[in-house]
């Protein structure tokens, strides 16, 4: 499949337009018509001879990259994480949630249910594989009968703000801060940070699931977390 007719493809499912103002969306390398067959679909670009980027013709990557890529690429980012079906439905599918609201502009997603925390949490480290999670306003059996939740980058106090005039309780995300910590706190609003990476993993693998079916071959790669947590011995 020629390049300009496998991206307008994708832009008639993901549309960049709809893609948070100033996002770095769509084809980012100049480069002729070439023939598509073989895709790499990456969270990151990550500057590595351990991933044979040269075995590919398209390089398919959710974050915007912070160095040139070797190959041509085309970035699907926050137009993937509002779009109905993407990553914040995703990630919802993956904890068995049912989404009834959106949070913002289209952007997260509130989910009925009727849980616990301490349970709720116990989910997210089985079904999201987390490591580890961080929480604020941590009340081991608290009643859920909603929960917002956003795909990677969620727990600014922009959104914190936005989940907290939806009254909801409790919020799961990544990218936890001091600054929205501590405004969750004055909130009384519970804040569970399992990660940038592992709450974007299940929109990673639907987006593959879907460029998998426009006739090319796709390989998804995961590049983990981007560091490592060292815990001293006591």
């Amino acid at each position: 499949m020629r390049l300009k007719e496998f991206i307008k493809i994708i832009e008639e499912k993901i549309p960049p337009q709809i893609a948070i103002k100033g996002d770095k969306v769509g084809l980012i390398t100049p480069t002729n018509d070439i023939n598509v067959e073989k895709v790499l679909l990456l969270m990151d670009y990550i500057a590595t001879d351990q991933i044979p980027y040269d075995d590919y013709d398209l390089l398919i990557l959710h974050h915007p990259p912070q160095l040139k890529p070797p190959i041509p690429t085309y970035v699907i980012h926050s137009n993937w994480d509002i779009i109905k079906g993407g990553a914040c439905d995703a990630l919802a599918n993956k904890l068995k949630l049912k989404v009834i609201d959106t949070i913002t502009e289209g952007l997260g997603r509130i989910c009925e249910t009727n849980i616990r925390l301490e349970t709720f949490i116990e989910e997210i480290r089985r079904r999201l594989k987390a490591e580890e999670v961080r929480i604020v306003n941590f009340k081991r059996n608290l009643k859920i009968d909603k929960i917002a939740i956003v795909s990677g980058f969620g727990l600014n106090p922009k959104m914190i703000k936005k989940v907290h005039e939806k009254n909801v309780k409790v919020y799961l995300s990544g990218d936890l801060t001091q600054e929205g910590a501590i405004l969750a706190k004055n909130l009384d609003l519970t804040l569970i940070d399992a990660g940038h990476h592992t709450t974007e993993l299940p929109g990673l693998y639907k987006l593959g699931e879907l460029l998998s079916q426009l006739g090319v071959e796709v390989r998804i790669m995961d590049t983990k977390t981007p560091w490592e947590t060292i815990k001293w011995n006591p």
